[in-house]
């Protein structure tokens, strides 16, 4: 069952005595269930935007499950402009040896209408096999400056970006990449130029951008569902305005034809019941 991003951070830094931290507190746009009274491209590429406080992503240092871990924050420059916040995880060990061995290192991207805070889901099992994790607020998303969100067409420049960052580091080992819905979508239309990687998972990526719209389109997450002959009519005008708004096309967001030219290995999931990318 999904968690909200908030949720996440709870579980993972609850325990650790940071007892002046509410764990329990309201995430404003945490739940979707606000953008569905929305105009469709709204939920498209501006869905409630999921704010959150710094100290929730936890210490800056910190024992997690045994594993001594510290925490350091950076802000990157988007090739859109404006700033991409960002944060790694590195068990302590790799800090004290940096220039020993390589760390490898798991870049989360998150899903739409989230935010870093979701990379918490992840970041025990990843430090006790001494694998740093990074993650990021993609642009217009979290605490990262941006208006509005691509689903995975603007948000592959800001993961090459932060592959970029990572990879001038004398300790970055092998880079693998893991996405969950919106994030899962920007890994496969990056995979195919960034062979180098070392492996991707995928949860719960749609198959194109247009098909996704059309299935949106007809179903309970809007206020009155179309028929599909109305979802035809629909569509142009919510590609136009994507267009005007994002500066993108629907169209080109086709995750499946980039899958079709990656040779990274990859493991794909998907949630049986969720509702907003069906698993069929």
């Amino acid at each position: 069952k999904y968690r909200t991003p908030a949720q996440d951070s709870a579980a993972v830094f609850a325990g650790l005595g940071e007892a002046q931290m509410d764990f329990n507190a309201t995430v404003p746009g945490g739940d979707l269930a606000p953008a569905y009274s929305l105009a469709l491209w709204n939920l498209v590429i501006r869905p409630p935007r999921a704010t959150y406080h710094t100290w929730q992503l936890g210490p800056s240092e910190f024992t997690l499950n045994g594993v001594r871990a510290v925490r350091r924050d950076f802000k990157l420059q988007a090739k859109t402009g404006g700033s991409l916040v960002c944060s790694h995880y590195f068990p302590r060990r790799d800090l004290e040896h940096e220039h020993a061995r390589k760390c490898p290192v798991v870049v989360y991207l998150h899903g739409n209408s989230s935010n870093r805070l979701e990379a918490m889901s992840i970041l025990g099992a990843l430090l006790a096999q001494g694998i740093s994790l990074c993650c990021f607020d993609s642009a217009g998303c979290g605490q990262s400056d941006g208006e509005y969100v691509s689903l995975g067409w603007h948000e592959r420049d800001d993961l090459a970006t932060v592959l970029e960052h990572l990879r001038r580091s004398p300790s970055c080992g092998p880079i693998g990449l893991w996405g969950r819905s919106m994030g899962a979508v920007t890994v496969l239309l990056h995979a195919d130029r960034d062979q180098s990687l070392g492996a991707i998972c995928l949860d719960s990526p749609f198959l194109s951008l247009r098909q996704l719209i059309e299935d949106l389109a007809g179903s309970s997450h809007i206020m009155c569902p179309l028929p599909y002959w109305l979802v035809v009519v629909a569509f142009a005008v919510i590609r136009m305005r994507v267009k005007t708004l994002a500066g993108f096309d629907v169209d080109d967001v086709a995750p499946l034809e980039h899958a079709k030219r990656s040779f990274v290995p990859a493991i794909f999931m998907h949630g049986q019941e969720d509702t907003f990318i069906s698993p069929e």
